[in-house]
């Protein structure tokens, strides 16, 4: 009996270790998330990405924001829908300074309708900054007419 008893203490031990192992995993995969970029963020933009519904950081997100955050150059590449464009654009709209009343950011894109989509997806990243949502609402129109010129 006391063998018996022996080893469901040890069993128990063990559930205990798994479920605190489980935690810890848990803990750091949410560190892969948005929170692993939380502290170089503005809080402002912290509040828009969480009301968009980011929850973890694509591959490309992960490795291109704190480069650019640091004001490093990089080529990224990554298919469609992986958000290159939040991969970008969040640096761009963190290292936008509402003193400065000159142009500071320059984003190229090849289509009219990738132009109209980085433009939305700028304007909902940056809602919190009133200066750079009224600015890319007007880059929208901008980048519009200059692409029906074309």
């Amino acid at each position: 009996m006391s063998y018996f008893l022996e080893n469901e203490e040890a069993v128990k031990e063990q559930e205990i270790l798994q479920d605190e192992t489980s935690v810890q995993q848990e803990n750091e995969q949410e560190q892969d998330g948005i929170a692993s970029i939380e502290p170089l963020l503005d809080n402002r933009i912290v509040r828009a990405i969480r009301e968009m519904g980011f929850e973890k950081l694509s591959p490309i997100q992960e490795q291109a924001i704190p480069y650019l955050l640091q004001g490093e150059d990089i080529i990224g590449q990554a298919q469609t829908g992986t958000g290159k464009t939040a991969a970008f654009g969040i640096p761009a709209i963190q290292h936008i300074n509402p003193d400065v009343k000159k142009l500071q950011t320059i984003i190229l894109c090849p289509t009219r309708e990738l132009a109209i989509q980085a433009a939305e997806e700028l304007r909902k990243i940056a809602k919190c900054f009133p200066y750079t949502a009224d600015r890319t609402s007007a880059a929208r129109s901008r980048v519009c007419g200059v692409c029906r010129s074309s």
